[in-house]
């Protein structure tokens, strides 16, 4: 097709020399028109978009991406090895270590050659987000499809769990500056929660993740459902609601703790519960917290009863959230008559995922009555290398008093002897309450209580106790649930009236030991004078 064009342009220009003058004679004739015309060859065009220059976190399924025109073939090499001819982007392996990719295209006029340079170092930075990897990924985001350089500013983060929750981040997130950035080590599946009815990133843990967002609830069953911010409804200035369709709530919030949803209340609620009116319905659990301890990929079994302590039937529905998928619940839903008890077994399973601790709870909901039993699991290395427990003495305790923990650690002597512990406390809101560091030197083993006193201020209430200690990438953990009973506001105040009325008694009692010193230097300086001015004899 260009040839033709070529030789399109060239009668063209003839045609354009002749004169409105001249004559066609039929005879060859002659004449300078000054024009050159050349053919430039025309090459392939050539891209290559992945990989980039930068460190490579895996060594499989690395994204070779480009676009090309004009070409016959399109081939590839790694270091010069054997030439591949692809017709489209594929996935290809490397070992660890520097690599050069080579990109050609040929065509009739030639070879055009692309080239990039990149590394690949499994070890260099740990990302866990297998809640995002499964069946029910949707379109979250392959951390590991990028370079570790790339994780540092990247861009339209998805967290979604396809049957529950989505989470799109509006802001570019350095992933690797989480709450230890040092420790090129980040757990998204301790941090962030894309349950049914529930999208929460504890911010204490990922600070760098509390950007603002777009937030999709899946498979919601009310017909006018509103927004709730750490179970209140949202205010406006921090939650805008886009659309709810087909069970679907889409919303944006500026920042990150807990956001949920439930039905608007009708008129007729909002008056009953000004009014403090009792539901009819109510049941108890025996438990106020499960925890466990297991190697990768055991199992273990835990029950609880339940017990129907109001005066109608129950249905009650047991959900585990984002750790449904290691949960197994002997009956759900549970229904119950006025009265009855019912155990129920829940079966739990360790994955085999590097070892950490998965913090959640069970919900157990019937109609607008539910309640929450903290789930603990926490999954412990097979090597040996670095372990704790951490175990709190006083489950239960008051504003302003010591929290006691149980802290058992054991190492491998080989490993060197100083630990860094972090204590971390928050609500059940994942507020923080309390943080504090510690360096430890342990040569293999060591038992100790660990005391964190509790602040005045803190609302009543469940907490959790996080605790972490690190020895360059090789870390441990653990975590434990506590309650906090809240001094009454009135005793408080009787408190602090007691506290003035003796601060109110003790300088009455210093002025009256300063007059009564100041009356006795009087009276002695009265005698003093009287003996002076006695006559001598």
């Amino acid at each position: 097709m260009g040839y033709k064009l070529v030789f399109a342009l060239i009668i063209f220009l003839s045609l354009a020399g002749i004169s409105s003058g001249d004559s066609i004679t039929g005879f060859t004739t002659y004449q300078n028109t000054n024009v050159s015309v050349y053919v430039t060859p025309t090459f392939p065009l050539l891209t290559l978009i992945r990989p980039v220059n930068g460190t490579y976190l895996r060594n499989e399924s690395i994204f070779l991406n480009y676009t090309a025109e004009l070409f016959y073939f399109v081939w590839y090499n790694l270091d010069y090895g054997n030439n591949l001819t692809i017709t489209s982007p594929i996935y290809f392996n490397a070992t660890e270590g520097f690599h050069t990719l080579y990109l050609y295209a040929n065509n009739s006029d030639g070879t055009t050659a692309r080239n990039i340079t990149f590394y690949v170092n499994k070890t260099r930075f740990t990302i866990i987000y297998s809640d995002w990897q499964g069946g029910y990924k949707g379109n979250s985001t392959d951390f590991l499809f990028y370079t570790y350089e790339e994780l540092q500013n990247l861009g339209n983060i998805i967290l979604e769990y396809s049957q529950f929750s989505k989470i799109l981040f509006l802001e570019p997130i350095n992933v690797t500056n989480d709450i230890s950035p040092s420790d090129d080590y980040v757990n998204l599946n301790l941090y962030v929660n894309t349950s049914y009815n529930h999208a929460e990133v504890n911010t204490t843990g990922l600070p760098n993740f509390n950007k603002p967002a777009t937030i999709w609830l899946y498979n919601l069953t009310f017909n006018s459902p509103r927004i709730l911010k750490d179970g209140q409804p949202c205010p406006s200035t921090v939650c805008t609601k886009e659309s709810y369709s087909s069970g679907v709530l889409k919303f944006n919030v500026t920042g990150f703790t807990v956001y949920s949803a439930e039905e608007t209340p009708s008129v007729l609620e909002k008056i009953s519960v000004r009014k403090g009116i009792t539901p009819l319905t109510n049941f108890t659990i025996d438990k106020t917290s499960i925890k466990v301890s297991l190697f990768p990929g055991e199992t273990t079994e835990e029950q609880i009863k339940i017990t129907n302590t109001g005066r109608s039937n129950l249905e009650i529905k047991l959900n585990a959230g984002r750790l449904n998928k290691l949960i197994t619940f002997s009956e759900n839903p549970v229904v119950l008559k006025p009265g009855e008890i019912k155990t129920i077994s829940i079966s739990i399973k360790a994955t085999n995922e590097l070892p950490f601790v998965y913090i959640g709870s069970i919900t157990l909901e019937s109609g607008k009555l539910k309640k929450e039993l903290p789930l603990i699991i926490k999954i412990k290395s097979r090597d040996g290398l670095l372990s704790i427990s951490a175990n709190i003495v006083n489950k239960e305790l008051h504003t302003g008093e010591e929290l006691k923990v149980n802290i058992s650690i054991s190492k491998d002597p080989r490993l060197e002897q100083n630990l860094v512990a972090y204590y971390i406390i928050t609500n059940k809101d994942n507020k923080t309450v309390l943080t504090e560091k510690e360096n430890l030197a342990i040569y293999d083993s060591i038992d100790f209580i660990k005391k964190l006193k509790i602040p005045l201020e803190t609302p009543g209430g469940k907490y959790i106790l996080y605790v972490q200690i690190s020895q360059d990438n090789i870390k441990a953990e653990d975590a434990d649930v506590f309650y906090v009973i809240e001094i009454e506001k009135p005793l408080l105040k009787n408190y602090i009236y007691l506290i003035l009325l003796l601060i109110v008694i003790a300088l009455i009692i210093l002025i009256i030991i300063k007059k009564k010193r100041k009356e006795q230097n009087i009276e002695k300086g009265e005698i003093e004078k009287r003996i002076r001015r006695k006559p001598i004899h």
